[in-house]
């Protein structure tokens, strides 16, 4: 009893006592690791510093590398524009259309090409209203110069139509496109191609490039006579330039006009328009304020362009009232027709000839000889003999062949010599119908009709060829008597064995059945019998009679 009570006490004293311990305990270590801490922090220190350093290299070396690829991507010489296309001109408000005309300049083809606008809500980087929720357009591939040196011949053309904004100001823009391609080894780059727009912004809105007010000068429109140039003929273009100042009048201006060159031979690429006499320069001594005055020019359309719209750049230089000189640009678009041209295979008609009511099959070819492509080409017969034989041929392209294979039908005898009209209408690009008459020759006769008395006839001729025929009537007659005679033998014959037949049985049943007293009788039923015959043989004859 008494140890368990020394036990007790012994417990409940180092119960009291632990806590007093713990804290000694640590309090000794806080001490420790503050030494340790104290002891290593110069260490530390040190090694912070340079891990910093090293952290600022790299930071440096990484912003470095990523700059000098941007400036790569930025620089990228596989993607160019090539220089047909002049910088445009745009007003304030208005529409303007932009031209990429992009070439590969890499031997290899590039390919999944995507081009894009660098858009912004900033007037200054991007002077165009944003009007849609994307700009990017896809182009297959780019060929590269393995295929052909010349990048006009490589180029493809983008275009993009955009609206000027309102609160643009006057001046050169710089308008940025986004390029992303996959080279030849299947690897994504990118590029970024440039090009300008020339702006016009309201009065008083200034300029962009801080310059003095500016009288500008611009073409209002332009008529040609005749109103439609078609490749090889000669025209007149008449130009409208107006001063839109209202403050300053012009004088001694200059107006060259160059036309979009023509042709892939570098030593025949001329422009598309020359003029008929002189140079294709105009001077102009004065416009005054807000007037407008008209230059004309005398030129010829090459024979070799194709059916489409060709670019004619106007560049002006002028001076203002203090002499100061200035220079502006404008371009018209001139739309030139070709004229379509066709030719037509020898018609092969199968028969040549024909009844009313038969049909006869036309065959022939349209060869599309001009440069232009023939729509809609459609086929038709016209004549009073026939019916039928409308034919739809389609698209006939510049040196491809349409064929026609119709079926015309007689409606009535021909009346002249036979001349069927054909009837070749086509449409050009912008749907105007042409329609070109052509000829061929099929004779249509009166059907034939057959007597009820056909058979008479067929018999008089028979007659008739009989009696002009000694011949025929020779042979007539002794194919008659050999039938007469085959009869009469043939009567005979039968008569003959007939007879013999009946004597044989009657013999037998002599033999037989009968006895002598019985003969005479027999021979009377033969005689009875004998006597019948006879009498039917008259009429035998007159039935051979009525067989002649």
């Amino acid at each position: 009893m008494r140890r368990f009570g020394k036990i007790v006490v012994m417990l409940m004293c180092c119960l009291l006592l632990s806590p007093i311990a713990v804290h000694a305990t640590e309090s000794n270590t806080s001490g420790s690791i503050e030494e340790d801490i104290n002891s290593g922090s110069s260490t530390k220190t040190s090694d912070v510093d340079e891990d910093d350093t090293d952290d600022t290299k790299k930071e440096s070396e990484e912003e470095s590398e990523e700059e000098s690829e941007e400036n790569t991507k930025e620089i990228n010489s596989k993607i160019m524009l090539c220089d047909n296309w002049v910088i445009p001109t745009v007003t304030y408000g208005q529409k303007v259309n932009i031209v990429l005309p992009i070439a590969n300049m890499d031997k290899y083809d590039i390919t999944d090409v995507m081009i894009s606008p660098v858009i912004s809500t900033d007037t200054a980087t991007f002077p165009f209203e944003i009007e849609k929720t994307g700009y990017t357009v896809q182009l297959t591939e780019l060929l590269g110069t393995n295929y052909n040196s010349d990048p006009l011949e490589r180029r493809q053309e983008v275009t993009y139509t955009f609206k000027a904004r309102d609160d643009i100001s006057t001046g050169y823009y710089e308008v940025n496109f986004n390029v992303i391609f996959t080279n030849a080894k299947g690897v994504e780059e990118t590029a970024t191609i440039t090009t300008y727009v020339k702006a016009i912004g309201k009065r008083g809105s200034g300029s962009n490039a801080n310059a003095t007010s500016v009288p500008r000068v611009i073409v209002t429109g332009f008529e040609t006579t005749p109103a439609d140039v078609r490749a090889g003929e000669d025209f007149t273009l008449t130009l409208h330039i107006k001063n839109t100042s209202d403050i300053t009048d012009i004088s001694n201006m200059k107006c060259d006009l160059i036309a979009a060159t023509d042709g892939t031979d570098e030593n025949a690429v001329t422009e598309a328009f020359l003029p008929k006499q002189g140079s294709s320069t105009i001077f102009l001594d004065h416009i005054g304020k807000g007037k407008t005055k008209d230059i004309s020019i005398e030129m010829n359309a090459k024979a070799s362009l194709t059916q489409k719209p060709y670019v004619l750049s106007v560049k002006m230089e002028y001076e203002d009232e203090l002499y100061n000189q200035y220079t502006s640009d404008a371009n018209v678009s001139i739309p030139v027709l070709q004229e379509a041209r066709f030719e037509l295979s020898d018609p092969e008609v199968m028969p040549a000839s024909i009844e009313v009511g038969s049909e006869s099959n036309v065959m022939f070819s349209i060869y599309n000889t001009g440069k232009t492509t023939m729509y809609n080409v459609a086929v038709k017969f016209e004549a009073d003999s026939v019916t039928g034989g409308d034919t739809y041929v389609g698209k006939i392209q510049t040196g491809e062949t349409g064929n026609v294979d119709a079926m015309l039908t007689g409606q009535a005898a021909t009346s002249d010599d036979g001349t069927i009209k054909i009837l070749i209408t086509y449409e050009d690009e912008a749907g105007n119908p042409t329609t070109v008459e052509k000829t061929m020759n099929l004779n249509v006769a009166q059907q034939m009709e057959v007597p009820d008395d056909i058979g008479v006839g067929l018999e008089d001729e028979m007659m008739e060829e009989s009696d002009s025929s000694p011949l025929v009537i020779i042979i007539i007659v002794i194919v008659v008597i050999a039938a007469l005679a085959g009869v009469i033998v043939f009567f005979k014959l039968k008569k003959k064995k007939k007879e013999q037949m009946l004597e044989n049985e009657l013999l037998e049943e002599i033999d037989e059945d009968f006895t002598d007293t019985d003969i005479d009788s027999i021979y009377e039923q033969t005689e009875t019998i004998d006597e019948e015959e006879d009498a039917e043989e008259p009429q035998k004859e007159g039935d051979d009679n009525e067989i002649s």
